[in-house]
């Protein structure tokens, strides 16, 4: 059974978009989408790698295949792939220019697609790249050296760099009501990340947590919105509220009293629909008011004072 008193989650639609958005401003494209990569490699010299993504690329949250993984080029050769948040991020259309201690410059081009992983320590997002699949055909022009010692670090680098814009909001406190360290996973294509109250001691967990159908989302639990409530509502919890007001004059005159007591807020989930919370209100309240004066007894012959309330 799952745990946790708020989660946010983001599917890959809202990570697309934003990531469309970044490569759609100049500024961010030319910080984030071109760039260079150097090395000084022995028996090659200084080679260098400028690159030009001519698309915007995608997320997929799932992990590759075993096949696609076992092709791939990893950081640790020997890497196994990752069990738990995996997912990929693919690039269309990619340029790049190599040159050899400043000489003359190769140039190819193609697609590629990055595996990370993602993980969350101490409230932080961080993205590990694992993995790059590339068709070696699509770069021909590079030597395979190029491809293994200068293109594929270069293409983890930049999958880190740009998937590091995207920031997951931080969790909230109120009147010193905190939350323990957020963890994070990824479930039916959506980035989710979860935190339990300070005062729940139950461990996080993900366990059987149905994902809503929902490209971004926030869910709050009953215990969070009623320590929310309790917290704010504090001064007014059974402690009566009154008054009382009288207009007029002489010939015509009306006054009202009030006392409301606030006795508690709770609130129930929907098992069924977790984006569903009901609120109930409890409280005692009372209004009266009355008028009178000369006006209204003239218009009552039978009474001397109009209840109007």
């Amino acid at each position: 059974m799952s745990n946790f008193d708020i989660a946010i989650g983001v599917g890959e639609a809202s990570l697309n978009s934003a990531i469309a958005a970044l490569y759609a401003n100049p500024s961010a494209k030319s910080s984030y989408f071109e760039g260079s990569y150097s090395k000084d490699i022995s028996g090659k010299g200084a080679v260098k790698l400028t690159y030009d993504v001519k698309a915007a690329p995608t997320v997929t949250l799932t992990p590759p295949d075993q096949a696609s993984w076992d092709k791939a080029i990893k950081k640790n050769k020997d890497a196994s792939l990752p069990q738990d948040n995996c997912f990929q991020i693919h690039f269309p259309d990619i340029s790049g220019s190599e040159s050899i201690d400043n000489g003359s410059p190769v140039d190819a081009e193609g697609q590629l697609t990055v595996y990370l992983t993602a993980a969350m320590t101490r409230g932080v997002l961080s993205l590990d790249p694992q993995a790059v699949s590339i068709d070696t055909s699509s770069f021909s022009q590079f030597d395979q050296w190029f491809v293994t010692s200068i293109l594929v670090p270069a293409a983890l680098d930049m999958a880190e760099s740009v998937l590091g814009t995207i920031k997951l909001p931080d969790l909230p406190s109120y009147q010193g009501i905190t939350f323990n360290d957020p963890g994070i996973t990824i479930l039916s294509n959506q980035l989710v990340t979860a935190a339990t109250l300070s005062t729940n001691k139950t461990a996080l967990s993900f366990e059987g947590f149905s994902t809503p159908d929902k490209a971004y989302y926030a869910l709050v639990s009953p215990d969070t919105i009623n320590a929310v409530a309790a917290a704010g509502t504090a001064s007014y919890i059974n402690k009566p509220l009154s008054g009382s007001d009288k207009k007029g004059n002489d010939m015509a005159w009306a006054k009202g009293s009030y006392k409301a007591s606030l006795s508690s807020i709770t609130t129930t989930a929907d098992t069924t629909d977790p984006t569903k919370i009901a609120v109930a209100v409890k409280a005692d309240i009372s209004v009266s008011g009355s008028a009178g004066g000369i006006g209204p007894a003239m218009a009552c012959p039978i009474g001397a004072a109009l209840n109007a309330f």
